[in-house]
Parts: structure tokens; sequence; C-alpha cells
């Protein structure tokens, strides 16, 4: 087995990845999940430092907050169902009808799990028979233009 060569930022100070392993699994599976959890250090500290969105109102201020904590808190998890349960995630959809337009925004700059928000706040569903999550993201940015979003 070769040494693994992996950027400072991913290391402790003993020069050690950070990620824990379980003994009990699989060697490869250890490696799948310990390169899994360094990886994104790095960028957890960029997407930290850097804010989604540079607005102006208190409404679209606290959504582009809610909506940077649930991408730097989500990233890694693989459970939709525990995306969709986060805490910020559910903030963005108690605010309601007026945040439509911010998320239909985050939508079409760069593709994310809302549909789940706007069918919450909407009480629609545009594709009720969607295979996939282009054909759902697809059906709410032609709902979004029907309704003028």
């Amino acid at each position: 087995m070769q040494a693994q060569i992996v950027p400072s930022c991913w290391q402790t100070g003993s020069g050690r990845p950070k990620a824990p392993t379980r003994s009990a699994w699989p060697l490869q599976y250890r490696e799948r999940v310990s390169a899994a959890m360094l990886r994104p250090t790095c960028e957890w500290e960029k997407a930290k430092s850097k804010p989604i969105s540079n607005s102006k109102s208190d409404l679209e201020n606290t959504f582009y907050r809610l909506a940077n904590e649930w991408r730097n808190e989500t990233w890694f998890v693989s459970s939709i169902k525990k995306r969709i349960a986060h805490p910020s995630h559910l903030k963005i959809i108690g605010l309601g009808r007026p945040a439509i337009p911010f998320i239909v925004r985050e939508m079409r700059k760069s593709s994310g799990h809302w549909f789940w928000a706007l069918e919450a706040i909407t009480r629609e569903d545009p594709a009720p028979n969607a295979e996939d999550i282009s054909e759902l993201e697809t059906a709410w940015l032609t709902w979004a233009d029907a309704h003028g979003y």
C-alpha cells in the first residue's frame, strides 16, 4: 500500500489524517470513509469564510445566512431525509412565500435540493412523476417562470 499524500489542512498536528476509523470495518470501507471525511475539511473552511450573497434586505440576509448554514452543515450528509430535516432548511421553509424568489435564484445559480422547500412552501408538485433530480429541477424552474419568479 502506498503512502497517502494529503494537504496540510487535512492533517492534525501529528501529520496523521483526522478521520476516525473503526478496526471492525473492512479496510476498503475504512479508506473510503476516511477519504470522504478528510476531503471537505479545506472546502469547509473556504465555504465558511465567504457568503453566498451580498444582499441588502433583512429577509434576503436571513435566507442567505440560513442557506450558508444548511450547505456548510449538510454537504457531507448522504441522507436526503437528514438534509431536509436540518434546522436551517426548516427555517428557510418557515420564511414562507417571500423566500421563493431567493430559492429559485439559488436553483438557477447552482443546483441543490431546494425542491422540498418549494413543495412545502407552495404545496404544489409540478413533477409528480419525476424519475430523477434533473427532472425535478427542470419542472420547478418551469413552474417558477410560469409564476413570475
